[in-house]
Order: structure tokens, then C-alpha cells, then sequence
């Protein structure tokens, strides 16, 4: 993706919208919304980077920003980054592979990462089923 590209589609957050309410990450938030003012593309190197609790809660928000970007092998890279560090992946993180997947056409591994939540101890919820469908719908086409 093209810096061009990457402004006209997300364009820089005012100072309302940025989420600078304190808590453990607010360092790497500000850091992150830096990089954007300064029109600096954060790659998934950037994102883990800058993560000072890497639980499960700040993979999630990677993995599913890296998603709804688009590029799905890069969120499952930072998913079987997650799972190397040895941290337990719960329904929300399933939740974003999967679509991660679906974006990205990555059919297989979709369906292998959907049927690997119950070696997790993950039930899939009827979001995961809908994320399925979506990806099988990528298939047809």
C-alpha cells in the first residue's frame, strides 16, 4: 500500500477521537497516532513494536487492525507470532484471524485455524460460523 493510498483511506484521527484516556498502552497509542500525523505507515513490525503488555487483549488489537487492513497473511503471521510467545487466544482473537482470512482469500487456512479452536478449548460463537461463511463465499468466486 502506497502512503497516498493509506491517507486518502484513513484519514488522521482529530484530538477527540484519539483514545489517550491513560492505562498501560496509552504510551504506544500516542506513538501510533504520531506515526499516522506523520504519514509513517505502521507495518505489523511497528504495531508489535510498540506494544508494551503483549497479552492477549494487545494482540487482539494488532491481529484485527492488520485485518481490516487487509492483508491477512500479515495477521496471521502476527497470530502465530502470539501463539510462539505462548499466549492463550480467546474468542475475540479467533474472531479477527477469521476474518482476517476472509479479506485476504485465505480459504485453508481459515478453515484449518477455525478447526483448531476447539484444540484451543475456543467453542466457536455464531460470529466464527459467519466469518466461515464469508470466507466459503470468497471460495465460489
Amino acid at each position: 500500500m502506497t502512503l497516498a493510498t493509506y491517507s486518502t483511506q484513513h484519514p488522521t484521527p482529530t484530538a477527540t477521537e484519539k483514545p489517550l484516556n491513560g492505562g498501560p498502552n496509552q504510551e504506544a497509542v500516542s506513538l501510533f497516532f504520531q506515526m499516522i500525523e506523520e504519514r509513517i505507515v505502521p507495518s505489523k513490525v511497528t504495531m508489535v513494536s510498540v506494544m508494551k503488555e503483549r497479552d492477549v487483549y494487545a494482540w487482539t488489537a494488532v491481529i484485527g487492525a492488520t485485518a481490516m487492513e487487509g492483508n491477512g497473511e500479515g495477521a496471521l503471521d502476527l497470530f502465530n507470532e502470539m501463539l510462539g510467545q505462548e499466549i492463550k487466544p480467546d474468542e475475540v482473537v479467533f474472531t479477527g484471524v477469521l476474518t482476517a482470512c476472509s479479506h485476504g482469500g485465505l480459504v485453508e487456512k481459515g478453515k484449518h485455524i477455525f478447526n483448531s479452536m476447539k484444540e484451543q478449548g475456543i467453542i466457536p460463537h455464531i460470529v466464527h460460523y459467519g466469518c466461515i461463511v464469508d470466507l466459503l463465499g470468497e471460495q465460489a468466486y
